[in-house]
């Protein structure tokens, strides 16, 4: 804001949600630059690190640029599982599905998670997609199936 070589800020709330979003999870917001900024400048954050369920193996070759890195046996199998789980939950009557939304809206009130856009997204009956999706897929799988759900069975030796 202080750096009139740089465009203005026309939302602090918007500029700070991206500069939250584009955080690593190791580094501040401004991103580790900051330390050699000067007094008053922000630095442009740096590239955000891919999100997934597994730290990277180094022993993994690397992925070629613009080639997509192939998901883990473990990973097929869990999206196998997920999808299974999504497919069980649609199939239930909305009645009886009602309790798994319920029990998902609850989950993240207490855990400070619930917005208004999940709210009015239950209150639709599209409960399946985003954070409540997950939260009732979780919660649904673990009543169901045990808390084990989400790990594969271990593999037999041959």
């Amino acid at each position: 804001m202080t750096n009139r070589q740089l465009p203005a800020v026309d939302n602090a709330f918007s500029y700070l949600r991206s500069l939250l979003r584009n955080a690593g999870p190791d580094e501040t917001p401004a991103g580790p630059q900051a330390a050699q900024a000067l007094p008053g400048a922000v630095a442009a954050p740096g590239p955000r690190p891919a999100a997934g369920p597994a730290a990277p193996n180094p022993a993994a070759p690397a992925a070629a640029p613009g080639e997509a890195a192939q998901p883990t046996p473990d990973e097929q199998w869990l999206a196998a599982r997920i999808a299974g789980i999504k497919a069980e939950i649609l199939a239930l009557d909305p009645l009886q599905r009602r309790p798994w939304v319920d029990a998902a809206l609850a989950d993240l009130a207490a855990n400070r998670l619930l917005s208004a856009v999940i709210s009015r997204r239950a209150a639709q009956g599209d409960v399946m997609h985003g954070m409540l999706g997950s939260v009732i897929v979780r919660l649904y799988a673990s009543a169901r199936h045990g808390d084990g759900w989400n790990r594969p069975p271990p593999n037999a030796p041959a």
